[in-house]
């Protein structure tokens, strides 16, 4: 069980707070002096008041992406943590003082059934932003949600198929139809709405706005150009949590930028106060910045479903051959990156010292050895991507598709609207019933894409420091995300998922050892996140390196 809203620990004491300053020691009584006249007094010129300093209390926000849809539900990871959060405020967080799991807003606790069931506590007080109220039937709209696979939401991957039952007004508990015992890091993306408001909602008004009780309320969202909020004052803090607290930020305004060269001109300018994703090559010019340690991993990922060329592990061998990566790292990243043989950092649950380690190192010549074998007769493969995902991303991916046409691959780089990469993104096998599962490679692609995803670079993320968020998210076959369904590997992912503590981090291992054999998920490197900012706001990125954590932002 959970002791109520922040995860135990020592504290630090409230700043201001301490051993109360001694008293002057009191002087020795002086001897008696006759009384003189009294001299008459000099007129004195009256003070001036004194200059109050007035604090900002906006924050315009400069962003690389837009999100695919507005819609909370339908977000991707990153896009809540850019924005969605904010509004629909998610179940935790991991508190930085801690590094452990911490209730928001909306529950003050829960407590483990079992590995399977969770029962939570709702908060008093809490309203969602139209004054609808916050009760268990709305938590269990909600975790409902969710939980049903039909919904079609991008995060479905972290608990899976859930089913909830109210206890009381103040009472859920959610059943996982899977074990799900690290529910609470994984509801750390299940974001809570306004249940009347969205059922009534038309679908455009669901894409472009949000009804939660987060500490944000949604103003105005104009696609393309820029998403308004203001700072909803009925938010209820949450006692001794930093994340938790109401902001000081009265009103914030994203927009969307996708060139890195834009962001940062709108932050030398003052046109931008909170600029994300810029080059290191740029941090003397920028009036302030913060390195922020996303976790997450630049590579690629293979379609081994619907392209048969892909399919063939000695096609993903010579791709990984044919890459100088430390070249790049150094090239691009200025030493700041590292190599990597599997898509998440030391620190990260079920990352070792062994599997850390790049496997396929820069090799042309066996690269073209194993293209022979493969019976490679120079088909395209396309590599597509999106741009501002992280730093220098075109480049990179114009390196990649480069160093594969050195060893006689036909390469071709694609840079994608964001919401058509997101599509292809969220092509998977997720979208079809077990008894298809061995067939999937026989069938056509399905919605969004309805075309092979090819090869897709990206950076998935480690938010949650635990390696299994991306087992469901990319080799599972019940996810829309995987791009692989590999039945013996399933049952591997599976019981990883299940298990826990010790076991937990032995199994995670086991897989991660074999994606970075069989090249399901190619890394290259860590990604350095530079976060620009102006001199007198108060920022830092939340754990895990990507949220932006309205709550604990304010300006000096």
């Amino acid at each position: 069980s959970k002791p109520p809203d922040a995860a135990s620990g020592p504290k630090a004491p409230p700043i201001g707070i301490g051993a109360a300053p001694k008293a002057p020691a009191a002087a020795a009584p002086a001897a008696p002096v006759a009384p003189a006249a009294a001299p008459t007094a000099a007129p004195r010129p009256t003070a001036a008041p004194a200059v109050v300093k007035k604090v900002k209390d906006t924050l315009r926000i400069a962003l690389p992406n837009e999100p695919g849809n507005g819609n909370a539900y339908m977000m991707t990871t990153t896009e809540q943590a850019w924005v969605g959060g904010a509004f629909a405020e998610p179940v935790t967080i991991i508190a930085k003082a801690t590094l452990d799991d911490a209730t928001l807003s909306g529950f003050t606790k829960w407590e483990e059934k079992s590995t399977s069931v969770w029962r939570l506590t709702l908060r008093d007080g809490v309203k969602f932003h139209n004054g609808e109220p916050w009760n268990a039937e709305a938590a269990k709209f909600n975790f409902d949600f969710w939980g049903n696979k039909a919904n079609g939401t991008p995060n479905y991957a972290f608990l899976g198929d859930t089913t909830t039952k109210v206890i009381d007004d103040k009472t859920v508990e959610v059943t996982c139809k899977n074990a799900c015992p690290i529910f609470p890091r994984f509801s750390g993306f299940l974001n809570m709405q306004a249940p009347g408001w969205y059922q009534k909602a038309s679908d455009k008004e669901k894409a472009t706005s949000n009804v939660g009780y987060g500490p944000l309320k949604h103003v105005e969202y104009r696609i393309g150009e820029v998403w308004k909020a203001e700072r909803y004052d009925g938010y209820v803090p949450v006692p001794g949590l930093a994340e938790g607290q109401k902001p000081a930020i009265r009103e914030v305004t994203w927009v969307f930028r996708a060139e890195t060269a834009v962001r940062l001109a709108m932050l030398q300018t003052g046109e931008a106060d909170l600029a994300l994703r810029l080059d290191i090559d740029d941090a003397d010019k920028m009036p302030a910045f913060v390195i922020g340690a996303e976790g997450s991993i630049i590579g690629f990922r293979a379609d081994m479903l619907w392209n048969p060329l892909l399919a063939k592990k000695e096609i993903r061998q010579a791709l990984a051959y044919a890459i100088d990566c430390p070249t790049m790292a150094k090239t691009f990243y200025r030493g700041y990156s590292q190599c990597v043989g599997v898509p998440a950092p030391l620190g990260v649950l079920g990352v070792t010292e062994k599997n850390v380690k790049p496997l396929y190192d820069y090799n042309p010549a066996k690269a073209r050895e194993l293209l022979a074998k493969a019976g490679y007769k120079g088909e395209e493969i396309r590599l597509r991507m999106r741009e501002g995902r992280f730093p220098k991303d075109v480049e990179v991916g114009e390196a990649l598709v480069s160093s594969w046409r050195e060893v006689g691959i036909n390469g071709k780089l694609l840079v994608m609207e964001s919401s058509k990469w997101l599509e292809l993104h969220t092509t998977g096998p997720g979208a079809f019933k077990k008894e298809d599962w061995p067939r999937l490679s026989q069938l056509s692609p399905p919605k969004p894409g309805l075309v092979s995803p090819d090869l897709l670079l990206a950076a998935p993320g480690n938010d949650t420091l635990d390696f299994g968020r991306n087992l469901a998210f990319y080799l599972d076959c019940r996810s829309n995300r995987s791009k692989i369904c590999d039945l013996n590997l399933q049952l591997k992912v599976e019981a990883a998922l299940a298990a826990s503590g010790e076991e937990r981090k032995r199994q995670i291992a086991e897989v991660m050892d074999i994606l970075r054999e069989e090249l399901y998920m190619h890394s290259l490197f860590d990604a350095p996140f530079l976060w620009g900012t102006q001199k007198d706001l108060v920022f830092e990125p939340a754990v895990g390196g990507r949220r932006i954590q309205i709550n604990t932002i304010r300006w000096k």
